[in-house]
């Protein structure tokens, strides 16, 4: 995709609420304020309680709520149901985006996943042999491999 021509959408989703794995949640949450910001809504973001200090400073308090909750349940119960929430963002497990979705569902909330990553790595035969390998290991070895983008498996052409 080119940045260059990439528009984001004039279309309000009011009050929204992302959530994102503890295990590499900057990259996961970036997006999501900047689209609301650009439809002047306001996001409340609800990560793990390490991050406090390395991710709030990053964007204005004017339009955004940071959650950092022990007891994410409760928290995610309350705020899948709380009429207020018009969308849920969420990256992580399958099993918790089907929880999130039966939570939203009453309402017909509107609901954006990103679960259960299993990306691929595709090596063409074109390809620089000695660059793709660097690129194999740096895509499944990323982060300990705890990303959802982390290759879990290897096609070479």
């Amino acid at each position: 995709m080119c940045l260059r021509n990439w528009r984001l959408p004039a279309r309000t989703s009011g009050i929204a609420r992302a959530s994102t794995p503890s295990a590499f949640p900057p990259p996961s949450t970036d997006h999501r304020p900047a689209r609301n910001e650009a439809a002047l809504d306001l996001i409340v973001a609800w990560l793990g309680a390490m991050f406090a200090l390395a991710i709030r400073p990053a964007f204005p308090m004017a339009w955004s709520t940071w959650i950092y909750a022990s007891e994410g349940d409760r928290v995610g119960r309350e705020l899948c149901t709380n009429s207020k929430i018009q969308k849920i963002s969420f990256t992580g497990s399958n099993e918790a985006g089907r929880l999130l979705m039966r939570q939203c569902s009453d309402q017909i909330k509107k609901v954006s996943l990103e679960t259960g990553g299993n990306a691929p790595f595709i090596i063409f035969d074109d390809a620089d042999i000695d660059g793709a390998v660097d690129g194999a290991v740096q895509a499944k070895f990323r982060n300990a491999g705890q990303t959802c983008v982390s290759a879990n498996r290897i096609y070479v052409q």
